[in-house]
């Protein structure tokens, strides 16, 4: 796979009629670290603060890996519950908690806060495809 880098809605293109969206605009892509596949010239760090985790602004471009965009699909999906532009990341993330659990259950804002937004990249791994099927079990998609 590849680590997209810089994903925000800006980049999710939404096809109502089909119900499928599309990722777009690879420019920042990497392969992620330890990929065999061929790699992909960094072309500059993402520049999308409100979506991306603080590892891409502190971090050697090459560090990053696929839980940048788990960080970013979960902001995104923060946004998306609460009707947001973005997220005022100076507001504290329990007033976030309560306005989330109240719409989509407490269950999958715990996995939502405690794995995809977690501070700690190493908690992120494996986190997407677990809220993909909570989700699906929760919401029966």
């Amino acid at each position: 796979g590849v680590c997209h880098r810089d994903f925000k809605p800006e980049n999710v293109f939404w096809d109502e009629k089909r119900q499928i969206a599309t990722i777009i605009d690879y420019g920042s892509a990497a392969m992620p670290k330890g990929s065999t596949e061929n790699p992909i010239e960094h072309k500059g760090a993402p520049v999308s603060r409100f979506w991306a985790p603080q590892e891409q602004f502190h971090s050697n471009l090459s560090d990053n890996d696929e839980t940048a965009d788990i960080f970013s699909f979960g902001v995104i999906f923060c946004a998306v519950v609460l009707g947001k532009e973005h997220l005022d990341r100076s507001k504290s993330i329990e007033s976030y908690k309560k306005s989330i659990s109240a719409i989509v259950g407490i269950p999958i804002t715990d996995l939502l806060f405690n794995r995809l937004l977690a501070s700690d990249r190493n908690n992120r791994r494996n986190s997407l495809s677990e809220f993909v099927e909570l989700l699906s079990r929760e919401w029966g998609y």
